[in-house]
């Protein structure tokens, strides 16, 4: 059922907005890259010395891609306009004007210390509210019009807005929750508007990300949880069924090779649902998790026998999946 697929991205140029040095927007660039692809990366971290932070963005892209020079690091602090200008009139005027994938990942609460993500919303600083949806969203509009605007003169491009599934970390944390939310709205709105250019605007969500401070935030919930034995064996299955950082990637490059890409402009797209179409698997040859599977609900549910008398692929509708949220 699930044959390799050999996937050439040669000749596009990408642009991953939020790379980390362990996060997902790391494992999109190294996949592009893989593919061929020519990408920028950047990062919205905010230093005092800028040095520093170049430093850290060209470390990342030569241990992406050390040999061909298809990486590119660009210093941007997303809270700063002219940043973001500067950052879309340098590709447009290295690129002859082309830019073909942009993917946003920025998502500014990964600074935020997780026993305060944790917290009921009463309790939360006020800098989480402001990274998550005043920084973060902010981007993400400014972002979408720069590469629009570039996209829109070509007839073609791809904007992938990368989204949450409401796992059960981000369901307990309204700002998260609110910044999912309307960031899938913005794809939705941004798609209307852009069919008839030809550019295709989606919400793309990962599941549970195998990645150092996810796996950290699951251990605050294990011991805030840790006398009820159901919650616990919850957070267990989510991460067992976790992704890797790069099963995203994957995902993008499989969504930016697809000729009919167009159809799915608008929609709230499942990394686990474009690997089931497109016929790949996450780097350890495995499929994560789908978070649609009536089965995996139930079990994480505290339902096991129940589950195991429905069909792994029997699923949620993906309709009822986003009237609420996501949430599971």
């Amino acid at each position: 059922m699930f044959k390799k697929k050999a996937v050439s991205l040669n000749g596009l140029i990408c642009l991953v907005v939020g790379v980390s040095n362990r996060g997902v927007g790391k494992g999109i660039a190294k996949q592009l890259v893989k593919a061929g692809a020519t990408v920028y990366i950047t990062s919205g971290t905010r230093q005092t010395d800028e040095n520093s932070e170049e430093s850290y963005l060209q470390s990342i892209a030569k241990e992406i891609d050390s040999k061909s020079n298809k990486c590119l690091a660009i210093q941007c602090d997303f809270s700063s306009y002219r940043d973001i200008r500067n950052l879309f009139e340098r590709i447009d005027l290295e690129q002859d004007g082309q830019l073909d994938v942009l993917v946003n990942n920025n998502y500014a609460a990964v600074q935020i210390p997780e026993e305060k993500l944790c917290k009921s919303f009463w309790e939360h600083p006020v800098e989480l509210w402001d990274a998550v949806n005043n920084v973060a969203l902010r981007n993400h509009y400014l972002c979408n019009a720069r590469a629009a605007k570039l996209m829109v003169t070509r007839k073609r491009g791809l904007l992938i807005n990368i989204s949450s599934s409401g796992n059960v970390k981000d369901a307990d944390n309204l700002a998260i929750n609110v910044r999912k939310e309307i960031c899938d709205k913005l794809s939705v709105s941004l798609a209307r508007e852009l069919q008839k250019h030809n550019v295709c605007c989606v919400s793309l969500c990962p599941g549970v990300v195998r990645m150092e401070l996810i796996e950290r935030m699951y251990i605050a919930e294990f011991e805030r949880y840790e006398s009820n034995c159901k919650a616990t064996k919850k957070l267990e299955l989510m991460l067992t069924g976790a992704e890797s950082s790069q099963f995203t990637g994957i995902a993008v490059v499989h969504l930016a090779s697809d000729k009919s890409v167009m159809r799915k402009s608008g929609q709230v797209l499942l990394t686990t649902d474009l690997a089931k179409e497109y016929g790949f698997k996450d780097i350890d040859d495995q499929l994560p998790a789908d978070f649609r599977s009536i089965s995996f609900l139930l079990k994480i549910h505290g339902w096991p026998w129940l589950a195991m008398f429905i069909p792994s692929f029997v699923k949620v509708p993906q309709w009822l999946m986003t009237f609420f949220g996501y949430n599971v």
